[in-house]
């Protein structure tokens, strides 16, 4: 019923592969449930076949209390990716799953006769408790009472696909973000690479028009028009970056 593959827990290190593994092992605790069932059914019916379903439930429990606590050790490593409330979320679902398997192993140790089959494919769901059944499942039998169990699942799991594509939307939102947050920073490093460099070439004029002044003779007029027009050189330079930047 739960086969363990060798890479699992590395991939329960991404928060939407947790999600996707956390909904699988409910899946499988249901299975369990069923055959649970089906095996009280068969200890009472005498079926031949009892001892050999013993042995997959038992192999069945133990690989999947394997992964619920493959889970539990990797949740907390989930806070780069989901808030925590998020994380408090999952660790309540995930602990009251495995309350609920630890309490199918109890009665699949325990059995009693065929009847019990029907407190434990209800379980527990939300606030219902196992000795208190539905109004809707009054009087239904075990066949009423799967398919019953299996619609409440598949409602359970149209909520967690909803949940996904939220956390699949978020994080396409940081991603933009910080693509365009890599693109301002690298656009600043740009406009402060030119401002430096229009520096650097202002200083050397300047030092030139030092030296023309001692050594030329030139009117004091043609040099004051060579230093404004390389001011504004500047000053245009600085301008349009300033604009491209923007």
């Amino acid at each position: 019923m739960s086969k363990r593959s060798g890479n699992k827990k590395a991939q329960m290190s991404d928060a939407e592969d947790w999600l996707l593994i956390f909904n699988e092992s409910r899946e499988t605790l249901q299975k369990i449930r069923e055959a649970v069932i089906l095996r009280n059914h068969k200890l009472n019916s005498g079926g031949e076949d009892v001892f050999k379903l013993n042995a997959n439930i038992r192999q069945s429990f133990k690989n999947l209390d394997r992964d619920l606590q493959d889970l539990k050790e990797t949740l907390p490593g989930l806070n780069y990716a989901v808030s925590d409330r998020e994380i408090a979320r999952r660790r309540s679902e995930l602990d009251n799953v495995k309350q609920e398997l630890q309490e199918l192993n109890n009665q699949f140790k325990k059995p009693s006769n065929a009847s019990q089959g029907r407190s434990e494919l209800l379980g527990k769901q939300g606030d219902y408790v196992n000795d208190e059944e539905p109004e809707v499942m009054r009087g239904a039998d075990d066949q009423q009472v799967l398919v019953y169990q299996q619609k409440v699942m598949q409602q359970q799991d149209r909520n967690l696909d909803l949940l996904g594509e939220s956390l699949e939307r978020t994080k396409h939102v940081g991603i933009a973000i910080g693509d365009i947050l890599d693109e301002q920073s690298k656009l600043l490093e740009n406009l402060d690479t030119d401002v430096q460099r229009t520096n650097r070439n202002i200083q050397k004029q300047n030092s030139r028009i030092v030296k023309l002044l001692k050594s030329s003779k030139a009117p004091w007029i043609l040099l004051l028009i060579i230093v404004l027009f390389i001011i504004l050189i500047a000053l245009i330079v600085v301008i349009v970056k300033f604009v491209a930047f923007k």
